[in-house]
């Protein structure tokens, strides 16, 4: 007898299901697609337990006539294609001729369906194999009923995960095809409770701002639109603004071609756009909608299509992450100011809406009201008191930190050389600090350096605003920027003892090849035996620096970016170990500063690029109004 043997055809289905019904979304998506294809401006769903018991579709598409309502049942029947050869060309969701008949394999289907000019609507039900029709009443368009997904599947159900976890897979679905389908109404219900309502618009704006948090406001969503004739694609879309963090990848949503896509190199382009902005640890929202030609993306690599296959993924990523990068600093730089005081007081822009929030329109460090002043550091001494410049002295002794008293107890450090004015400049800096020395105070006609708190935070005056500056992040800010932009390198000073790291025989090999790029930074490396670096130079900036923390970073960088293209890793390696350097060598939270170092590092911060954020995206500062302030005092209401 022949072990071999043919299996029934609704078991051939159940087998195949898998390739298309994964979990109650996979379900939720074939439907929602349908009804899109079907030409439908308004679709409703309705889930119970996550999907598990039931899924329901409903829309007011053109519907199906009685036998397309039996036949659409049928494996490989499907109305979207006639040859193979349409597949790179198709403009449709589904094609494959199988979703339904799937999905019909491990659930119980009802289907009621109508066409415009029909009487009547078609019932079909499908279980376990059998197709049963007959006429019922309904309204035009197509209401698809799914229940008891995998019940003859028991094994498939146990993949499935939590209700709760099942329905945000849902939720988040039913976003992306909102996002990506503006003008359809969308309604979503969950165990009969209505939990989104997108109404129909024109603007995808108002579609995200139905979809991300009710606390965000509209303000808070930057627009970006950038074309690559030459590529064969555009990218176009919204962000959102840098104060908004999630703490996930879950609304960040991907378009090609106007499909809904999981993706993780453009995610992460997207990401990486604004790591300027956004701390580590958290992500923005918003959603990348790129057009391309249709020979350079193949949208048919996964059995659900929810993946794609670029021609050239690489050149799509690092688009998506320079045009964030550019709108970023394009956007903030406005937002923090390049015009002059006297246009700010007329100016009619509305008050940021955000409350305690990163600097925003009215955070301006203007030059016209900030004279030059040497970059200087009280003294750590605590013999004696700086009373003119209204700070203290301690005795911290910290790191990078020594004592002067023979000029008004300050004292240039080493790591600020990369500030470094010309000669004539010097000359004046010179002159103003023998004229004002340590009793200038900042009072200024239109902003005031109120103090430092907690020898961490800057305090600044302004009309009705108060700024409170992180020391640290702003430094940090203004000296990566002198290293990421100076035409010249560094010089390395040697050691007089070499600085031996220990690394695995692995890590090393991986390093050995990029050590040219830290030699650009002045750090002369070499390695000693299998296992050991040895450090036998680098700049005087970072005589503190933690140097085993740096170079261990470094060799992270690599291992995460060693695949990208050449250009753009260089660029990411040396813009993360610039930012390294900057961390270690700006000055410290604890640091007690004299004003003329406060003066020329707000100086400095205002005529950065992004002086919003540090390097690693923490914000520079914070705005305080005074309307904020009297409220909380209850001087107002």
């Amino acid at each position: 007898m022949s072990i071999i043997q043919k299996l029934p055809l609704h078991e051939i289905h159940k087998i195949a299901a898998g390739q298309v019904v994964e979990r109650p979304a996979s379900v939720a998506k074939e439907l929602i697609e349908n009804a899109l294809d079907a030409g439908a401006t308004e679709i409703t769903i309705h889930i119970k337990q996550g999907g598990k018991t039931l899924i329901r579709v409903l829309d007011n598409g053109k519907g199906m006539d009685p036998d397309d309502a039996q036949f659409c049942f049928e494996k490989h029947a499907t109305s979207k294609i006639r040859s193979v050869d349409e597949l790179s060309t198709i403009d449709t969701f589904g094609f494959r001729g199988e979703a339904l008949p799937s999905i019909a394999a491990v659930s119980k289907v009802t289907l009621v369906t109508r066409t415009a000019d029909a009487s009547y609507a078609c019932k079909v039900t499908v279980e376990n194999g059998i197709i049963s029709s007959q006429e019922a009443a309904g309204n035009q368009g197509t209401d698809v009923l799914v229940a008891d997904l995998f019940y003859n599947t028991p094994a498939r159900l146990k993949f499935c995960k939590s209700d709760q976890t099942e329905q945000r897979h849902i939720v988040s679905l039913v976003h992306a095809f909102a996002l990506s389908h503006e003008q359809v109404a969308f309604k979503l219900y969950a165990d009969d409770v209505l939990i989104l309502n997108a109404t129909a618009t024109t603007d995808i704006k108002m579609r995200l701002l139905q979809i991300l948090p009710s606390s965000f406001e509209q303000s808070g969503l930057i627009a970006f639109e950038k074309v690559f004739t030459a590529k064969g694609f555009s990218i176009k879309g919204y962000i959102t603004h840098h104060q908004f963090g999630t703490y996930d990848r879950s609304l960040i949503f991907s378009f090609v071609n106007g499909r809904w896509v999981k993706n993780f190199g453009l995610a992460g382009a997207f990401i990486k756009g604004c790591k300027q902005v956004i701390p580590a640890g958290k992500f923005p929202a918003g959603v990348i909608i790129i057009t391309i030609d249709k020979k350079l993306v193949d949208i048919n690599t996964h059995p659900r299509k929810e993946e794609v296959v670029f021609a050239h993924p690489k050149m799509v990523e690092s688009a998506i992450e320079s045009t964030v990068t550019e709108l970023f600093s394009d956007q903030m730089s406005q937002k923090i100011g390049y015009a002059p005081f006297s246009a700010l007081q007329n100016s009619s822009e509305p008050r940021s809406p955000f409350a305690y929030k990163p600097f925003e329109q009215s955070a301006r460090f203007e030059a016209d009201v900030m004279p030059s002043f040497g970059h200087t550091i009280s003294s750590q001494s605590g013999h004696e008191s700086s009373q003119e410049s209204g700070f203290e002295s301690n005795t911290d002794n910290q790191p990078g930190m020594r004592e002067n008293r023979t000029e008004a107890a300050t004292h240039t450090e080493p790591f600020f050389d990369i500030l470094k004015t010309d000669s004539a400049e010097q000359a004046d800096l010179k002159q103003s600090h023998l004229l004002h020395n340590d009793t200038f105070d900042l009072q200024l006609t239109s902003q005031r350096f109120v103090g430092q708190l907690f020898d961490t935070y800057l305090l600044i005056e302004r009309a009705d605003e108060l700024f409170i500056v992180d020391q640290h992040a702003a430094h940090e800010r203004v000296l990566f920027e002198r290293l990421h932009d100076a035409a010249q390198k560094p010089e390395p000073v040697a050691l007089l003892f070499a600085h031996t790291i220990h690394l695995s025989e692995a890590k090393l090999e991986l390093l050995v090849p990029f050590l040219h790029l830290l030699e650009q930074q002045a750090i002369i490396a070499e390695p000693f035996d299998t296992q050991q670096l040895l450090i036998k130079a680098m700049p005087v900036y970072l005589k503190d620096a933690n140097l085993d923390e740096l170079v261990h970073e470094f060799i992270t960088l690599i291992e995460k970016d060693e695949q990208i293209e050449e250009k753009d890793f260089l660029y990411t390696v040396t813009y993360n170990l610039h930012a390294q350097i900057a961390c270690k060598a700006a000055v410290k939270a604890g640091y007690k500063l004299d004003t003329h170092f406060v003066n020329q590092l707000l100086k400095d911060l205002r005529s950065t690029k992004d002086c919003f954020s540090c390097p690693h995206g923490r914000p520079t500062g914070w705005t305080i109004t005074k309307n904020e302030l009297e409220k909380k005092f209850k001087r107002k209401v």
